[in-house]
């Protein structure tokens, strides 16, 4: 006979599970101080991008209606996830104020605690979305800025801005682009890639001409440099200028043989009241 006593399912498994002993209640009270003492540095990059990545890295296109349209897109999805947190954010404190309701009318000391627990937990989801809110609010605040100023130069250059506005300034854009990207490619291997001959052939461009005006371009900048100058952005934004001013009117006569027309823009419009 063995003195072994039998053991039920819940108490073998108690070894390969143990419960930890130590009090974590004091652990997470230091962790919180801890946190909260770097809070002021956590507010500093409290937000997806700062404003020179913003401005520098993220409005990059070469036109300003291509920059205008990039910061409406970015400000529609912030406004979308703004929205979807904030009432999230409310569900989380109105969720609180329930189970805190709760916890007072409970008469079981074990339930009202529970009640309790889920009350914090509710209050604390919604501290993490409070922090979210505030992060979106400052990336919306710098892309209304930036939106104002690029907005400011449209209508300085077209006295408004609407669809056709924006149809002018593509066939601009296309131009600066076909030749910035064909310029990194002389710049790389001294010759235009062939996806890169495509482009400007789509637009209505000829490669080899516009190979020509990129090469007399750099050997400018080239000399200047030798000569101890520094070249800043201006330069090459002052080249691509010109080079849609020079080509812009190919780009439209391709146009007027694909049968382009811009009557459709406004169809619609009057009556297109919202919800």
């Amino acid at each position: 006979m063995t003195n072994e006593i039998a053991l039920t399912t819940e108490e073998k498994l108690l070894p390969l599970y143990p419960v930890g002993k130590t009090e974590v209640a004091p652990l997470i009270d230091k962790a919180i101080v801890s946190i909260s003492e770097m809070n002021e540095t956590f507010k500093v990059w409290n937000r997806s991008h700062s404003d020179m990545t913003w401005n520098i890295m993220v409005l990059d296109e070469e036109s300003e209606t291509r920059n205008l349209r990039q910061i409406a897109a970015e400000i529609k999805r912030k406004r979308d996830a703004l929205t979807e947190v904030h009432f999230a954010y409310k569900k989380n404190i109105q969720q609180a104020k329930i189970n805190e309701a709760k916890a007072l009318k409970e008469t079981d000391d074990l339930q009202s605690e529970m009640y309790m627990i889920e009350a914090h937990e509710q209050r604390a989801y919604a501290q993490m979305k409070h922090e979210a809110i505030l992060g979106a609010t400052k990336d919306i605040q710098a892309l209304k800025s930036s939106y104002d100023k690029v907005m400011e130069r449209i209508i300085e250059k077209h006295g408004k801005m609407d669809e056709q506005v924006f149809e002018d300034e593509e066939k601009r854009y296309w131009v600066k682009r076909g030749f910035k990207q064909s310029t990194q490619d002389v710049r790389e291997r001294g010759n235009i890639s062939k996806g890169e001959q495509i482009l400007l052939e789509q637009i209505g461009l000829e490669p080899m001409e516009v190979l020509n005006d990129i090469r007399k371009y750099l050997s400018f900048l080239e000399k200047s440099i030798n000569n101890g100058l520094t070249i800043d952005q201006s330069a090459r934004q002052d080249f691509f200028e010109q080079m849609a001013d020079k080509y812009v009117g190919k780009v439209e006569k391709k146009l007027e043989r694909m049968g382009q027309t811009t009557e459709h823009l406004y169809l619609g419009e009057q009556n297109d009241s919202g919800i």
